[in-house]
């Protein structure tokens, strides 16, 4: 005995000849995309894939804060060296203590 599978359908989008998609209006306003709008399309499984709005951020983008980077001098660079170097020299130390 065959099991069947029961899933809701939503709009059906139709493929044209020119392999071209037309998505329903009801998906475009819950979506609030238009033309012009990018979509990108994510493997998930065999036969299955998702898409989002690439022309908008992702959920949760803009959480971490943005890092402004600004030139660095020789010296600030030399005392960055210089620092680890003088931390991993305590390690070194710690680790031959230990040994004792």
């Amino acid at each position: 005995m065959a099991s069947h599978c029961f899933r809701t359908v939503g709009p059906i989008a139709t493929i044209d000849e020119g392999l071209q998609i037309t998505i329903p209006e009801k998906v475009l306003e819950a979506l609030r995309i238009g033309p012009g709008d990018k979509v990108e399309f994510f493997h998930v499984a065999a036969d299955e894939f998702l898409f989002y709005v690439a022309t908008r951020p992702l959920p949760g983008s803009g959480i971490l804060p943005v890092r402004v980077r600004r030139p660095v001098t020789i010296d600030e660079m030399n005392h960055t060296f210089s620092s680890m170097e003088r931390a991993e020299l305590k390690a070194l130390k710690r680790q031959r203590k230990q040994k004792k």
